[in-house]
């Protein structure tokens, strides 16, 4: 049993051999050679003759053996199969120019000769078409894809020489110009994207040894998918906002009559919320609202009554004014003042009046100076022109 298994094994290694399924058809690449595309056309055919393990017919290594050959026929087979898979993988405006070719290699080294000496028009134009190339609106990996494309061609036209000395050379002549291409490469696909992968691209441009292409092509595909799903930022609340809607929500008070609250100010006010200012050490306001710490308003003690009374009811009226005016504008609910801007503005209001008014003094002072000095003058006038004279009696 082993023997059979060895035995079909080493059939199938022998490039004579040819499988009962293999026919005509069954090798058929696309797309079709059509001239402009000869480069991965034959990159492709060349992997499916290999596969069937025939591609040595092609290239030279099975030569064309002669007329009393004992494997004349077994070749001739081969041949005319390999044939047929070709044609079948071209044009047929390029298949009716080398149908006529009977050996199979004759006509790929044809094929070769037309298409793949590329001149130097064409590879002027893969340059100018990879400097040109933008990704506008495609997406990361069709852009990569199509400039991978030229690139790939472009080295079918102008490969990258091979050392072939007998000994290994030294220098780093060759590895230095394998980096050089491979940081053009990099360059060039950095260049072509959008604004918002400037960011990226600033980035790899800075990095020493630049990376290889692959690891930047993975760098902006992580940036399109953040750009793709979006970052969300949270923005916090300042604490001076959370500060003033304590005071506001603290500053609604109730209070009521009788003896229900516990208040060392006697019957008068019923304490039932708790606030406890730590600045005074009193009760019914808080240290924000200490007019002890912070300054009593203009008209504190003019109303009459009692003193202590009177600051509890501005703290209530301070508070409802500050709640009224926040339900009232929703778009300045969330700007509030702080004790030291409060006395600034109102310090600067203070100054505006008391200036207004010293100026009106001195319009008033000076319209009086001017009035009194017209007076003298028209007094004087009229006294001048009464006046008879002297009479001189001769």
């Amino acid at each position: 049993m082993r023997n059979n298994n060895n035995q079909n094994q080493d059939q199938s290694l022998d490039p004579y051999f040819v499988h009962s399924s293999e026919n005509s058809s069954i090798v058929s690449v696309t797309p079709q050679l059509t001239g402009d595309n000869y480069h991965s056309w034959s990159m492709k055919m060349r992997r499916a003759l290999a596969m069937k393990n025939k591609y040595k017919f092609v290239d030279g290594s099975i030569p064309v053996p002669n007329e009393d050959d004992l494997n004349r026929l077994a070749w001739e087979r081969c041949n005319n199969l390999v044939h047929t898979w070709i044609i079948n993988s071209i044009s047929p405006s390029i298949a009716h120019s080398v149908v006529f070719i009977e050996y199979a290699i004759y006509m790929w080294n044809d094929l070769k000769d037309r298409f793949m000496r590329g001149d130097c028009i064409k590879v002027s134009q893969l340059h100018q078409e990879i400097a040109n190339l933008k990704q506008g609106d495609h997406k990361i990996t069709d852009y990569f894809t199509e400039l991978r494309g030229l690139w790939e061609e472009l080295d079918q036209y102008r490969p990258m020489p091979q050392c072939t000395c007998h000994m290994p050379c030294t220098c780093l002549a060759m590895r230095n110009a394998k980096d050089f291409r491979a940081e053009d490469k990099v360059i060039q696909f950095l260049i072509g994207l959008k604004e918002e992968y400037q960011g990226v691209a600033s980035q790899v441009l800075l990095m020493d040894p630049m990376p290889p292409i692959n690891s930047v092509f993975s760098l902006v595909m992580q940036q399109e998918r953040k750009l793709q799903y979006g970052v969300v930022h949270v923005q916090n609340t300042p604490l001076e906002d959370n500060i003033g809607l304590d005071n506001v929500v603290s500053g609604q008070k109730q209070y009521g009559r009788g003896r229900g609250g516990t208040s060392h100010q006697g019957r008068g006010i019923g304490n039932g919320n708790g606030r406890y200012c730590t600045f005074c050490e009193r009760t019914n306001h808080i240290v924000h609202t200490c007019y002890k710490k912070h300054g009593y308003p203009p008209n504190w003690g003019r109303g009459g009554g009692n003193s202590y009374a009177n600051m509890v009811d501005a703290e209530d009226t301070e508070s409802k004014t500050n709640l009224g005016s926040t339900s009232k504008n929703d778009d300045s609910a969330g700007i509030t003042l702080t004790k030291d801007q409060y006395q600034n503005l109102m310090s600067l209001l203070e100054k505006n009046s008391l200036e207004a008014k010293c100026s009106t003094n001195v319009v008033k002072g000076s319209n009086s100076i001017s009035l009194f000095e017209g007076n003298s003058l028209l007094a004087s006038f009229d006294s001048k022109q009464n006046d008879p004279g002297w009479i001189v009696d001769t």
